[in-house]
Protein backbone atom coordinates (compact mmCIF):
# COMPACT_ATOMS: atom_id res chain seq x y z
CA UNK A 1 0.00 0.00 0.00
CA UNK A 2 2.39 2.53 1.17
CA UNK A 3 5.30 3.59 -1.29
CA UNK A 4 8.98 5.77 -0.71
CA UNK A 5 7.65 9.10 0.21
CA UNK A 6 9.96 12.22 0.70
CA UNK A 7 9.86 13.25 3.54
CA UNK A 8 10.63 17.31 4.93
CA UNK A 9 13.20 18.82 4.85
CA UNK A 10 13.13 18.81 0.71
CA UNK A 11 16.26 19.91 -0.46
CA UNK A 12 15.87 19.61 -4.52
CA UNK A 13 13.06 22.77 -5.34
CA UNK A 14 11.83 20.62 -8.02
CA UNK A 15 10.20 18.29 -5.48
CA UNK A 16 8.37 20.95 -3.71
CA UNK A 17 4.93 19.38 -2.70
CA UNK A 18 3.98 22.50 -0.29
CA UNK A 19 4.51 25.72 -2.80
CA UNK A 20 7.69 27.15 -1.04
CA UNK A 21 9.01 27.78 -4.97
CA UNK A 22 7.78 31.17 -5.37
CA UNK A 23 8.61 32.06 -1.85
CA UNK A 24 12.20 31.11 -2.06
CA UNK A 25 12.73 32.43 -5.71
CA UNK A 26 11.49 35.39 -3.73
CA UNK A 27 13.87 35.98 -1.36
CA UNK A 28 16.79 34.50 -2.98
CA UNK A 29 16.70 37.72 -5.80
CA UNK A 30 16.33 39.77 -3.10
CA UNK A 31 19.54 38.36 -1.31
CA UNK A 32 20.99 38.54 -4.87
CA UNK A 33 19.90 42.10 -5.50
CA UNK A 34 20.97 43.26 -2.17
CA UNK A 35 24.45 45.49 -2.14
CA UNK A 36 27.21 43.46 -0.69
CA UNK A 37 28.30 47.00 0.80
CA UNK A 38 24.90 46.75 2.68
CA UNK A 39 24.69 44.52 5.96
CA UNK A 40 21.66 42.71 6.07
CA UNK A 41 19.74 40.59 7.84
CA UNK A 42 16.38 38.70 7.46
CA UNK A 43 14.18 36.22 9.64
CA UNK A 44 12.03 33.07 8.08
CA UNK A 45 9.48 32.69 11.01
CA UNK A 46 7.14 29.63 10.69
CA UNK A 47 5.88 27.20 13.35
CA UNK A 48 7.19 23.85 14.20
CA UNK A 49 7.58 21.75 11.01
CA UNK A 50 6.44 24.74 9.01
CA UNK A 51 8.68 23.68 6.56
CA UNK A 52 11.53 26.59 7.16
CA UNK A 53 14.49 24.46 6.65
CA UNK A 54 12.87 23.07 3.74
CA UNK A 55 12.42 26.84 2.33
CA UNK A 56 16.47 27.69 3.61
CA UNK A 57 17.19 24.73 1.30
CA UNK A 58 15.12 25.90 -1.91
CA UNK A 59 16.65 29.29 -1.22
CA UNK A 60 20.21 28.30 -1.19
CA UNK A 61 19.46 26.48 -4.32
CA UNK A 62 18.62 29.80 -6.03
CA UNK A 63 21.27 31.85 -5.12
CA UNK A 64 24.10 33.22 -7.23
CA UNK A 65 26.78 30.92 -7.01
CA UNK A 66 29.47 33.23 -8.27
CA UNK A 67 28.56 36.06 -5.87
CA UNK A 68 26.96 34.47 -2.53
CA UNK A 69 29.10 32.08 -0.41
CA UNK A 70 26.73 29.90 1.77
CA UNK A 71 27.74 29.27 5.02
CA UNK A 72 24.97 26.57 6.91
CA UNK A 73 25.08 27.20 10.79
CA UNK A 74 22.95 24.98 13.01
CA UNK A 75 23.52 26.07 16.39
CA UNK A 76 21.50 23.57 18.02
CA UNK A 77 23.94 20.46 16.79
CA UNK A 78 26.41 22.65 19.03
CA UNK A 79 26.36 21.14 22.75
CA UNK A 80 28.42 24.04 24.37
CA UNK A 81 26.92 27.55 24.73
CA UNK A 82 30.74 28.64 24.44
CA UNK A 83 31.17 26.77 21.31
CA UNK A 84 28.58 28.84 19.40
CA UNK A 85 30.93 31.60 19.43
CA UNK A 86 33.50 30.00 18.17
CA UNK A 87 31.73 28.11 15.58
CA UNK A 88 29.74 30.69 13.54
CA UNK A 89 33.27 32.98 13.80
CA UNK A 90 35.21 29.58 12.58
CA UNK A 91 32.59 29.18 9.86
CA UNK A 92 32.93 32.77 8.81
CA UNK A 93 36.76 32.51 8.79
CA UNK A 94 37.12 30.11 6.77
CA UNK A 95 34.43 30.93 4.18
CA UNK A 96 36.96 34.11 3.34
CA UNK A 97 39.59 31.98 1.99
CA UNK A 98 38.40 32.63 -1.54
CA UNK A 99 37.73 35.66 -3.82
CA UNK A 100 37.84 39.01 -3.10
CA UNK A 101 37.23 37.91 1.08
CA UNK A 102 40.61 36.37 1.52
CA UNK A 103 42.01 39.91 1.60
CA UNK A 104 40.02 40.91 4.82
CA UNK A 105 40.49 37.25 6.37
CA UNK A 106 43.13 38.54 9.20
CA UNK A 107 41.49 41.21 9.97
CA UNK A 108 38.51 39.09 10.68
CA UNK A 109 40.48 36.76 12.52
CA UNK A 110 41.96 40.11 15.02
CA UNK A 111 38.40 41.15 15.30
CA UNK A 112 37.33 37.88 16.06
CA UNK A 113 40.09 37.81 18.84
CA UNK A 114 38.18 40.23 20.69
CA UNK A 115 34.59 38.89 20.84
CA UNK A 116 35.64 35.32 21.45
CA UNK A 117 35.44 34.09 25.34
CA UNK A 118 38.78 33.24 26.26
CA UNK A 119 38.04 29.74 27.23
CA UNK A 120 37.40 28.88 23.55
CA UNK A 121 39.70 31.09 21.92
CA UNK A 122 43.07 29.08 21.93
CA UNK A 123 40.17 26.16 20.46
CA UNK A 124 39.23 28.50 17.81
CA UNK A 125 42.23 29.75 15.82
CA UNK A 126 44.78 27.35 17.33
CA UNK A 127 46.64 27.71 13.67
CA UNK A 128 47.11 31.56 15.00
CA UNK A 129 51.08 31.53 14.98
CA UNK A 130 50.70 30.32 11.41
CA UNK A 131 49.06 33.46 10.55
CA UNK A 132 51.31 35.70 12.30
CA UNK A 133 48.72 36.37 15.08
CA UNK A 134 49.55 36.24 18.64
CA UNK A 135 46.52 34.57 20.27
CA UNK A 136 45.08 36.81 22.94
CA UNK A 137 47.11 36.66 26.72
CA UNK A 138 45.57 33.40 28.81
CA UNK A 139 44.58 35.84 31.26
CA UNK A 140 41.93 37.31 28.93
CA UNK A 141 38.18 37.46 29.94
CA UNK A 142 36.09 38.01 26.81
CA UNK A 143 32.27 37.93 27.10
CA UNK A 144 29.42 39.18 24.58
CA UNK A 145 27.36 41.84 26.46
CA UNK A 146 25.23 43.49 23.66
CA UNK A 147 28.17 44.87 21.68
CA UNK A 148 30.56 45.43 24.67
CA UNK A 149 33.73 43.56 25.53
CA UNK A 150 35.01 43.78 29.06
CA UNK A 151 38.79 42.98 29.34
CA UNK A 152 40.62 42.16 32.57
CA UNK A 153 44.16 41.79 31.58
CA UNK A 154 46.57 44.96 31.21
CA UNK A 155 48.42 43.18 28.71
CA UNK A 156 45.49 43.89 26.23
CA UNK A 157 45.77 47.36 26.28
CA UNK A 158 48.75 47.47 24.22
CA UNK A 159 46.61 45.87 21.45
CA UNK A 160 44.11 47.55 19.25
CA UNK A 161 40.89 48.04 21.14
CA UNK A 162 38.21 46.08 19.77
CA UNK A 163 36.39 49.25 18.19
CA UNK A 164 39.46 49.63 16.03
CA UNK A 165 39.81 46.37 15.17
CA UNK A 166 36.10 46.47 13.75
CA UNK A 167 36.81 49.57 11.65
CA UNK A 168 39.57 48.05 9.78
CA UNK A 169 37.91 45.11 9.11
CA UNK A 170 34.53 47.24 7.60
CA UNK A 171 37.15 49.23 5.87
CA UNK A 172 38.99 46.23 4.39
CA UNK A 173 35.67 44.65 3.54
CA UNK A 174 34.04 47.93 2.21
CA UNK A 175 37.10 48.43 0.02
CA UNK A 176 37.42 44.88 -1.36
CA UNK A 177 33.89 43.82 -2.16
CA UNK A 178 33.84 46.74 -4.51
CA UNK A 179 36.05 44.64 -6.97
CA UNK A 180 33.50 41.23 -7.45
CA UNK A 181 30.19 42.03 -5.34
CA UNK A 182 30.75 38.99 -3.52
CA UNK A 183 28.64 38.07 -0.33
CA UNK A 184 28.30 35.65 2.50
CA UNK A 185 25.20 34.27 3.09
CA UNK A 186 24.83 32.93 6.91
CA UNK A 187 21.89 30.97 7.30
CA UNK A 188 20.94 30.00 11.06
CA UNK A 189 18.29 27.00 11.38
CA UNK A 190 17.01 25.09 14.57
CA UNK A 191 17.43 28.09 16.45
CA UNK A 192 13.85 27.65 18.29
CA UNK A 193 15.88 24.31 19.80
CA UNK A 194 17.76 26.19 21.92
CA UNK A 195 17.57 27.24 25.62
CA UNK A 196 17.34 31.15 26.27
CA UNK A 197 20.76 31.69 26.91
CA UNK A 198 21.75 30.20 23.61
CA UNK A 199 18.87 32.02 22.12
CA UNK A 200 20.02 35.33 22.88
CA UNK A 201 23.91 34.25 22.95
CA UNK A 202 23.21 33.75 19.39
CA UNK A 203 21.42 36.61 18.82
CA UNK A 204 24.16 39.09 19.77
CA UNK A 205 26.81 37.17 17.37
CA UNK A 206 24.51 38.21 14.79
CA UNK A 207 24.52 42.05 16.35
CA UNK A 208 27.90 41.89 16.33
CA UNK A 209 28.50 41.65 12.59
CA UNK A 210 25.37 43.35 11.61
CA UNK A 211 27.39 46.55 10.27
CA UNK A 212 29.74 44.76 8.66
CA UNK A 213 29.80 44.82 4.90
CA UNK A 214 29.46 41.59 3.14
CA UNK A 215 27.37 39.72 5.75
CA UNK A 216 24.03 38.21 4.81
CA UNK A 217 21.95 36.67 7.49
CA UNK A 218 19.52 34.14 7.15
CA UNK A 219 17.48 33.22 10.25
CA UNK A 220 15.02 30.24 10.42
CA UNK A 221 12.75 30.61 13.76
CA UNK A 222 9.74 29.82 15.93
CA UNK A 223 8.33 33.36 16.72
CA UNK A 224 6.57 31.86 19.85
CA UNK A 225 9.31 29.86 21.29
CA UNK A 226 11.81 33.10 20.54
CA UNK A 227 9.78 35.24 22.24
CA UNK A 228 9.16 33.29 24.88
CA UNK A 229 13.14 32.42 25.13
CA UNK A 230 13.90 36.42 25.51
CA UNK A 231 11.51 36.72 27.83
CA UNK A 232 12.90 34.61 30.11
CA UNK A 233 16.07 36.21 29.76
CA UNK A 234 14.83 39.33 31.07
CA UNK A 235 13.86 41.28 27.43
CA UNK A 236 10.54 42.64 27.76
CA UNK A 237 10.00 43.32 24.75
CA UNK A 238 11.05 40.66 22.35
CA UNK A 239 9.26 41.91 19.39
CA UNK A 240 11.20 45.29 19.24
CA UNK A 241 14.63 43.52 20.26
CA UNK A 242 13.66 41.42 16.74
CA UNK A 243 13.10 44.23 14.97
CA UNK A 244 16.38 46.00 16.06
CA UNK A 245 18.36 42.88 14.70
CA UNK A 246 16.37 41.70 11.33
CA UNK A 247 15.13 44.24 8.84
CA UNK A 248 13.03 41.91 6.62
CA UNK A 249 10.80 39.39 7.83
CA UNK A 250 9.37 36.66 6.17
CA UNK A 251 6.40 34.02 7.51
CA UNK A 252 5.66 30.78 6.60
CA UNK A 253 2.45 29.78 7.50
CA UNK A 254 1.44 26.23 7.51
CA UNK A 255 -2.50 27.35 7.42
CA UNK A 256 -5.08 26.36 4.85
CA UNK A 257 -2.69 23.27 3.51
CA UNK A 258 -4.70 19.79 4.47
CA UNK A 259 -6.06 19.62 1.33
CA UNK A 260 -2.69 19.89 -0.47
CA UNK A 261 -1.15 17.62 1.80
CA UNK A 262 -3.86 15.09 1.39
CA UNK A 263 -3.49 15.30 -2.24
CA UNK A 264 0.21 15.22 -2.18
CA UNK A 265 0.99 12.50 0.71
CA UNK A 266 -2.24 10.13 0.73
CA UNK A 267 -4.39 10.30 -1.99
CA UNK A 268 -1.47 9.75 -4.60
CA UNK A 269 -0.46 7.04 -2.85
CA UNK A 270 -3.66 5.00 -2.69
CA UNK A 271 -4.97 2.10 -4.35
CA UNK A 272 -8.50 3.16 -4.98
CA UNK A 273 -9.36 1.09 -7.84
CA UNK A 274 -8.90 -2.41 -6.71
CA UNK A 275 -8.98 -1.99 -2.67
CA UNK A 276 -11.97 -1.49 -0.93
CA UNK A 277 -10.36 -0.37 2.06
CA UNK A 278 -8.20 2.32 0.40
CA UNK A 279 -11.42 3.51 -1.79
CA UNK A 280 -13.53 4.13 1.45
CA UNK A 281 -10.78 5.71 2.88
CA UNK A 282 -10.32 8.28 0.37
CA UNK A 283 -14.15 8.91 0.66
CA UNK A 284 -13.39 9.85 4.54
CA UNK A 285 -10.80 12.05 3.79
CA UNK A 286 -13.16 13.94 1.07
CA UNK A 287 -15.42 14.15 4.02
CA UNK A 288 -13.01 15.47 6.61
CA UNK A 289 -10.46 16.43 5.09
CA UNK A 290 -12.07 18.48 2.03
CA UNK A 291 -15.18 19.07 3.51
CA UNK A 292 -17.49 17.60 0.46
CA UNK A 293 -20.97 17.13 1.48
CA UNK A 294 -21.42 14.07 -0.79
CA UNK A 295 -19.59 12.17 1.01
CA UNK A 296 -21.23 13.01 4.45
CA UNK A 297 -23.04 10.84 6.82
CA UNK A 298 -26.38 12.03 5.58
CA UNK A 299 -28.50 9.13 6.92
CA UNK A 300 -31.95 7.77 5.16
CA UNK A 301 -31.45 4.35 6.58
CA UNK A 302 -34.39 3.86 8.75
CA UNK A 303 -34.45 0.07 10.00
CA UNK A 304 -32.72 -0.82 13.13
CA UNK A 305 -31.75 -3.92 12.35
CA UNK A 306 -30.08 -2.07 9.36
CA UNK A 307 -27.51 0.15 12.40
CA UNK A 308 -26.47 -2.45 14.55
CA UNK A 309 -27.01 -6.25 14.34
CA UNK A 310 -26.84 -6.26 18.21
CA UNK A 311 -30.22 -3.95 18.35
CA UNK A 312 -33.31 -6.04 18.48
CA UNK A 313 -35.32 -5.32 14.91
CA UNK A 314 -38.90 -5.42 16.89
CA UNK A 315 -40.72 -2.01 18.99
CA UNK A 316 -37.03 0.34 17.95
CA UNK A 317 -37.35 3.03 15.56
CA UNK A 318 -33.82 5.02 14.20
CA UNK A 319 -33.75 8.76 15.06
CA UNK A 320 -31.73 11.12 12.83
CA UNK A 321 -30.56 14.14 13.47
CA UNK A 322 -31.50 17.08 10.33
CA UNK A 323 -29.47 17.58 7.54
CA UNK A 324 -28.01 20.91 8.62
CA UNK A 325 -26.95 19.97 12.04
CA UNK A 326 -25.34 16.84 10.59
CA UNK A 327 -23.44 19.38 8.33
CA UNK A 328 -22.67 21.89 10.85
CA UNK A 329 -20.98 19.16 13.09
CA UNK A 330 -18.47 18.06 10.12
CA UNK A 331 -17.33 21.98 9.86
CA UNK A 332 -16.85 21.56 13.50
CA UNK A 333 -14.96 18.72 13.40
CA UNK A 334 -12.83 20.31 10.03
CA UNK A 335 -11.79 23.49 12.74
CA UNK A 336 -10.98 20.81 15.85
CA UNK A 337 -8.36 19.16 13.37
CA UNK A 338 -6.47 21.98 12.68
CA UNK A 339 -7.14 23.87 16.07
CA UNK A 340 -6.44 21.39 18.29
CA UNK A 341 -4.09 18.50 16.59
CA UNK A 342 -2.85 20.61 14.08
CA UNK A 343 -3.18 18.24 11.57
CA UNK A 344 -2.12 21.21 8.42
CA UNK A 345 1.42 21.61 10.09
CA UNK A 346 3.10 18.96 7.24
CA UNK A 347 5.86 17.89 10.10
CA UNK A 348 2.69 16.73 12.03
CA UNK A 349 0.49 15.53 8.54
CA UNK A 350 3.49 13.58 7.78
CA UNK A 351 3.86 11.60 10.78
CA UNK A 352 0.24 10.82 10.96
CA UNK A 353 0.05 9.97 7.36
CA UNK A 354 2.52 7.45 8.08
CA UNK A 355 0.49 5.48 10.03
CA UNK A 356 -2.68 5.98 8.29
CA UNK A 357 -0.81 4.55 5.34
CA UNK A 358 0.74 1.43 7.22
CA UNK A 359 -2.22 0.45 9.57
CA UNK A 360 -5.92 1.54 7.67
CA UNK A 361 -6.66 -1.44 5.70
CA UNK A 362 -6.08 -3.97 8.67
CA UNK A 363 -8.09 -1.93 10.70
CA UNK A 364 -10.97 -1.10 7.99
CA UNK A 365 -11.06 -5.17 7.47
CA UNK A 366 -11.13 -6.13 10.81
CA UNK A 367 -13.93 -4.19 11.74
CA UNK A 368 -16.16 -4.20 8.32
CA UNK A 369 -15.22 -7.36 6.21
CA UNK A 370 -15.51 -9.81 8.99
CA UNK A 371 -19.34 -9.53 9.60
CA UNK A 372 -18.58 -7.48 12.43
CA UNK A 373 -20.14 -3.72 11.94
CA UNK A 374 -22.25 -2.48 9.16
CA UNK A 375 -20.91 -1.05 6.15
CA UNK A 376 -22.91 2.08 6.73
CA UNK A 377 -21.16 5.49 6.06
CA UNK A 378 -21.77 7.09 9.95
CA UNK A 379 -19.86 3.92 11.52
CA UNK A 380 -17.28 4.44 8.75
CA UNK A 381 -16.82 7.71 9.39
CA UNK A 382 -16.73 6.84 13.68
CA UNK A 383 -13.99 4.38 12.71
CA UNK A 384 -11.76 6.95 11.02
CA UNK A 385 -12.40 9.25 13.71
CA UNK A 386 -11.46 7.08 16.49
CA UNK A 387 -8.21 5.95 14.57
CA UNK A 388 -7.38 9.40 14.60
CA UNK A 389 -7.92 10.23 18.28
CA UNK A 390 -6.00 6.96 19.08
CA UNK A 391 -2.82 8.81 16.84
CA UNK A 392 -3.26 11.55 18.90
CA UNK A 393 -4.25 10.86 22.51
CA UNK A 394 -3.70 7.58 23.17
CA UNK A 395 -4.04 7.79 26.64
CA UNK A 396 -7.81 9.08 26.47
CA UNK A 397 -9.23 6.92 23.98
CA UNK A 398 -11.47 4.42 25.85
CA UNK A 399 -14.83 3.23 24.92
CA UNK A 400 -16.75 5.64 27.47
CA UNK A 401 -15.25 8.34 26.01
CA UNK A 402 -17.20 7.90 22.93
CA UNK A 403 -20.51 6.49 24.16
CA UNK A 404 -21.48 8.88 27.37
CA UNK A 405 -22.55 12.40 26.11
CA UNK A 406 -24.81 13.91 28.87
CA UNK A 407 -21.84 16.60 29.55
CA UNK A 408 -18.42 17.63 27.90
CA UNK A 409 -15.46 15.88 29.82
CA UNK A 410 -13.39 18.17 31.50
CA UNK A 411 -10.23 15.35 31.76
CA UNK A 412 -10.17 14.72 28.20
CA UNK A 413 -9.02 16.72 25.88
CA UNK A 414 -11.29 18.57 23.76
CA UNK A 415 -10.60 17.09 20.45
CA UNK A 416 -12.38 14.05 21.79
CA UNK A 417 -15.02 15.66 23.12
CA UNK A 418 -15.74 17.07 19.71
CA UNK A 419 -15.57 14.28 18.29
CA UNK A 420 -17.63 12.71 20.09
CA UNK A 421 -20.60 15.33 19.85
CA UNK A 422 -20.04 14.46 16.49
CA UNK A 423 -20.30 10.73 16.20
CA UNK A 424 -23.68 11.27 18.09
CA UNK A 425 -24.44 13.79 16.00
CA UNK A 426 -23.98 11.59 12.67
CA UNK A 427 -25.49 7.83 14.43
CA UNK A 428 -28.86 7.60 14.43
CA UNK A 429 -30.19 6.37 18.42
CA UNK A 430 -33.02 4.17 18.70
CA UNK A 431 -35.99 5.09 20.51
CA UNK A 432 -39.47 2.80 21.32
CA UNK A 433 -41.51 2.66 18.96
CA UNK A 434 -45.40 4.36 19.93
CA UNK A 435 -46.63 1.63 17.63
CA UNK A 436 -44.72 -1.27 19.49
CA UNK A 437 -46.71 -3.70 21.49
CA UNK A 438 -43.25 -3.49 23.83
CA UNK A 439 -43.37 -1.17 26.68
CA UNK A 440 -39.98 0.20 27.64
CA UNK A 441 -41.02 3.17 29.48
CA UNK A 442 -39.17 5.86 26.76
CA UNK A 443 -35.97 3.99 26.95
CA UNK A 444 -33.20 5.12 24.16
CA UNK A 445 -30.02 2.84 22.94
CA UNK A 446 -27.38 4.01 21.10
CA UNK A 447 -25.53 1.50 18.95
CA UNK A 448 -22.59 1.02 20.92
CA UNK A 449 -21.00 -1.58 18.89
CA UNK A 450 -18.93 0.03 16.36
CA UNK A 451 -16.94 2.16 19.00
CA UNK A 452 -16.01 -1.07 20.83
CA UNK A 453 -15.08 -3.12 17.70
CA UNK A 454 -13.09 -0.06 16.75
CA UNK A 455 -11.24 0.94 20.43
CA UNK A 456 -10.79 -3.00 21.27
CA UNK A 457 -8.60 -3.64 17.85
CA UNK A 458 -6.68 -0.81 18.25
CA UNK A 459 -5.51 -1.66 21.57
CA UNK A 460 -6.54 -5.29 22.30
CA UNK A 461 -6.94 -4.47 26.26
CA UNK A 462 -5.79 -8.19 27.87
CA UNK A 463 -8.66 -8.17 30.11
CA UNK A 464 -11.16 -7.53 27.29
CA UNK A 465 -9.55 -9.82 24.72
CA UNK A 466 -10.01 -12.45 27.68
CA UNK A 467 -13.84 -11.06 28.02
CA UNK A 468 -14.27 -11.60 24.16
CA UNK A 469 -12.53 -15.38 23.99
CA UNK A 470 -14.86 -16.92 26.26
Amino acid sequence: MTTEIQHLPLKNIDTDKLGFKEKAQEIADFINKTSPQLPYSVSINGSWGAGKSTMLNFIESKLEKGKCKVVRFNPWMISDSDELIKNLFEEIYFAMGEGAFKKAKDKFYAYAQKLIPSATKALTFAGAYVHGIPPAAATTVSTIAGDTVKVVSDSLFDEKPLSKRKQDLNNMLDETLREDEQKIVIMIDELDRLFPDEVVTVFQMIKSNLDLPGLFFVVAMDDEVIFDALSKKGISKPEYYLQKIFQRKYMISSKYQLMTLTDKFVLNNLNKDTLESEKTLEKCLKAYFYLEEKYYALNSVIKTNEYDSLTPPNGWIAVVNDDALIKESYLLVFDALMREINLHNPRTFLNFKELLLERWSDYYNHIFNNNKEKKIPCFIHTAFLIFIAHYFYPNFVEIKTFTETTHKNKEVPNFLNIISEHIHVITPYFEEDTNSPYDRGGKRLFPKSIIKTAILYLYKFPDDIKILDV
